[in-house]
């Protein structure tokens, strides 16, 4: 299955089933990780007395935090994903 096609298949079963009541009580969402992740970094580099410029490369510095953590992130479930799933689809066969 491409990228795209598991990227579709995720957004519709989200869509269908909704993500978990109790899974958003205990962690949250992902969003609202971002959307956090945003808030302090707004918060702590946006400065209403900074230069124009000042805002614009700390904007570009949160932006690329954003980036790593999303980047990050993905890249660990995908190699947790391929040490747990190969394992798992050797006892099928």
């Amino acid at each position: 299955m491409s990228n795209l096609g598991l990227i579709a298949c995720a957004l519709l079963l989200e869509a269908a089933a909704g993500y978990p009541d109790a899974l958003v009580r205990a962690i949250g969402h992902p969003v609202m990780w971002v959307g956090a992740l945003i808030d302090r970094l707004d918060r702590a580099w946006n400065g209403e007395g900074d230069l124009p410029r000042t805002r614009r490369r700390r904007g570009v510095a949160a932006v690329l935090v954003l980036l790593s953590a999303s980047v990050g992130s993905a890249m660990a479930v995908q190699a947790l994903l391929n040490a747990i799933l190969p394992p798992a689809a050797a006892l099928l066969v």
